[in-house]
Order: C-alpha cells, then sequence, then structure tokens
C-alpha cells in the first residue's frame, strides 16, 4: 500500500501536460533487495502517471467527460 503525489503542469492552449514533481510513500515490510524494490515503485509509479497522461478526457457541459 502507498500514496503517490504528482505535480504536473498544463499549457493553457495546447493543453499539454508536463509532469515536474513525483512523490511516493510505500508500505513494502521487509525488503529484501533495496535496488529492486526501488524499481519495482519508481516502474510503477511511472506506469500510472503514463496511463493517466494517455488518457482522453474532454470537456461537455463544463464538467469533465472522460472520451472512450
Amino acid at each position: 500500500m502507498g500514496a503517490q503525489f504528482v505535480e504536473v503542469w498544463a499549457h493553457r492552449l495546447t493543453r499539454e501536460a508536463r509532469v515536474s514533481r513525483m512523490l511516493g510513500v510505500f508500505d513494502a515490510g521487509r525488503i529484501v533487495n533495496e535496488q529492486l524494490a526501488r524499481s519495482q515503485l519508481s516502474g510503477g509509479m511511472i506506469w500510472g502517471v503514463s496511463a493517466g497522461l494517455h488518457e482522453a478526457a474532454g470537456r461537455r457541459a463544463q464538467r469533465p467527460v472522460r472520451q472512450r
């Protein structure tokens, strides 16, 4: 279990999003291999941010609407 926080900047005209900072806090239990654990947690965070940034979103009636 854990919590992740991401700071994202978006360009007003082009709607290009840039991630400026990421922070993750995890309860991982006993870590046997520190490098492997760090890589797994970082990779999971990057995958989540990638999925969020590639999701199409639009606006309809001033409310965010998820497009499929």
